[in-house]
């Protein structure tokens, strides 16, 4: 049982990690607009 709870956690900090690049993704585009869309 504690293994699958820790698993469980790790999981959860995995799909943590992506929303936050996601958002952090998201967020740095809205950021720069159109500029940061050119340069890249």
């Amino acid at each position: 049982m504690a293994g699958t709870s820790r698993h469980h956690k790790c999981r959860s900090m995995w799909q943590l990690l992506k929303k936050v690049r996601h958002s952090m993704k998201n967020a740095s585009y809205s950021l720069r607009g159109e500029h940061g869309l050119a340069k890249v």
